[in-house]
């Protein structure tokens, strides 16, 4: 895998007078091979899938960051990405998104599509999804929580044009409709509404470049190619793709090894014995940021609403040390500047260092805030996505707090049932790890991490929440991308010195592949949108 020592273009915004909206411009996969499908798609190619989640093909199952890949190969996204994150309106549904104030959309939808079953894909298809997805509270995902939110109403102009109306300004929209950063896909509702969830679930239709074929639950999903897919770029190279369910990384190597799978998910550890066995290590760059915030940090009877406090945690920790422990060269970068802020985000800002190493000034701050040997509960996460060596990581974070005085108990709480928005925190200081996608608006995780739980927040780890919903309202409704992105640089520099979060790595996705495979271009910026269809077979793969 290359060094990721090269930095990825920010975020363009808004381009022109109507604002056609561009996602991160950066550089590919290593590794990235030419989309265009010259031959027909031949052979079988077998991908080793860590997780299913709810093993759901409907809205119920696929609408949920962190496992919808494995569904996602059925649909297409609003937006198109190329491999480096940037927006291509060749590669999705919509040719063009318009606007004039970020509060009215104009939508325009690509002529042609059809569905797997022979039907039209037309606005009626998108503004019931939309619908669908608002009004069904068991479906999940970032889309679901954003449109619940800030969607007014989604109007039909014709059959291939719709007018969306949020509550109020927001350029966030049209990211939260691509899948760099969200998780919206467009289903058929003519179909969907005669075959019930249940019928759907059985035989699930999309207009995406691989049909359902079979499935075993718990076990496997099949597709094959769709060979009349509307992108003719975008045919898949290999015949048939299937999903194998190998939760263990253990059983995940035996088999890449013996030839059963082709291409794994592994742990940054297991990279340099992998390439020294022959195997390619590719995927996606800048897939996950983990971090440690501050719980209840807006709470006066928290250490944690303490600078002092924040900033002794922060600098207690050799995070280089750490990194270069757990992650062999190219499998990771160390962080530097605000965090959250990074490389795939607007408003980041190259010139702030990394926060420094200074365990005695750490100890001098926990004086200085009062802390006098009370317990510091570290809410350790198990299964987050992107990044199953989390928990060993905190372990060693956990060791340095200690070292300079900290009471540190590791509570062990799994990702799929934890919900810090739901829990009940005691005094007088609680951290807890969580891994933020690194969004390329980087509003999204302002949101979600930073604003207050009654203002839509999940974390609630800033300690100035007025302050933060102050700014996070007046960057979100700036449509001129150079004033946004100069608006965030200042906002940032802010939280710089604020210690709101103790940033840990910029991670990226490390696969191994089998020489059965010769290319592959994922997309940058995300684990979940993994474009399976640009796997491509090599010369020895016969149909």
């Amino acid at each position: 895998m290359t060094s990721g020592s090269r930095r990825l273009p920010q975020l363009a915004a808004f381009l022109g007078a109507v604002g056609v909206l561009a996602l991160v411009a950066g550089s590919g996969s290593a590794w990235a091979q030419s989309s265009a499908t010259a031959a027909k798609p031949r052979g079988t190619v077998r991908v080793a899938y860590v997780d299913f989640g709810r093993d759901l093909l409907s809205p119920l199952g696929v609408v949920r960051m962190g496992t919808r890949g494995y569904g996602e190969a059925l649909y297409d996204p609003l937006v198109g990405v190329n491999a480096d994150g940037s927006t291509n309106f060749n590669n999705g549904l919509l040719t063009r998104i318009e606007t004039s104030d970020a509060q009215f959309y104009t939508l325009a939808l690509r002529q042609g599509v059809k569905f797997h079953d022979g039907t039209d894909l037309t606005a009626e298809d998108v503004k019931w999804t939309m619908d669908y997805i608002v009004e069904t509270k068991d479906v999940g995902g970032q889309s679901a929580i954003y449109l619940r939110a800030n969607l007014d109403k989604v109007e039909v102009i014709d059959a291939h044009t719709l007018k969306v109306s949020l509550k109020r300004k927001d350029v966030e929209f049209p990211t939260m409709i691509a899948p760099v950063e969200s998780d919206l896909v467009i289903y058929p509702k003519a179909y969907f509404l005669k075959a019930t969830d249940s019928g759907f679930e059985k035989k699930p239709v999309g207009s995406g470049p691989w049909k359902f074929s079979k499935r075993q639950l718990g076990e496997y999903i099949e597709y094959e190619a769709n060979e009349n897919y509307w992108n003719k770029a975008r045919v898949p190279g290999f015949k048939t793709l299937r999903l194998e369910l190998v939760p263990d990384i253990t059983s995940r190597k035996a088999k890449l090894r013996a030839g059963e799978i082709d291409l794994i998910q592994i742990n940054p550890s297991d990279a340099p014995q992998m390439e020294k066995d022959g195997f390619r290590i590719v995927g996606p760059r800048y897939t996950a940021y983990p971090m440690v915030n501050f719980m209840q940090s807006g709470d006066t009877a928290f250490l944690t609403n303490k600078l002092d406090f924040r900033k002794a945690i922060v600098l207690a920790v050799d995070m280089p040390a750490v990194v270069k422990g757990f992650y062999p060269p190219g499998t990771a970068e160390p962080t530097t500047g605000t965090p959250g802020f990074s490389p795939v985000t607007m408003g980041y800002d190259a010139s702030l260092p990394a926060y420094k190493y200074d365990p005695e000034e750490s100890k001098r701050l926990l004086k200085s805030a009062g802390y006098n040997g009370e317990l510091v509960s570290f809410y350790n996460m198990a299964g987050f996505p992107g990044a199953p060596e989390m928990p060993e990581v905190n372990v060693a974070i956990a060791n340095y707090l200690r070292q300079v005085g900290l009471n540190v108990k590791l509570i062990d709480v799994d990702f799929t049932t934890f919900s810090p928005s739901r829990r009940v925190v005691d005094p007088p200081a609680a951290l807890i790890q969580t891994g933020a996608q690194p969004r390329p608006s980087l509003l999204g995780n302002i949101r979600v991490y930073m604003l207050a739980k009654s203002d839509g927040g999940a974390v609630a780890a800033a300690s100035e929440a007025a302050k933060i919903k102050t700014a996070y309202d007046r960057i979100s409704a700036i449509v001129d991308v150079k004033e946004r992105d100069n608006a965030l640089r200042a906002f940032g520099k802010d939280l710089y010195n604020d210690y709101w979060a103790m940033p840990v790595v910029w991670r990226h996705g490390g696969w191994a592949a089998s020489k059965r495979i010769a290319g592959w271009e994922p997309v940058n910026g995300t684990s979940d949108y993994l474009r399976f269809d640009t796997l491509k077979p090599s010369e020895s793969v016969r149909n």
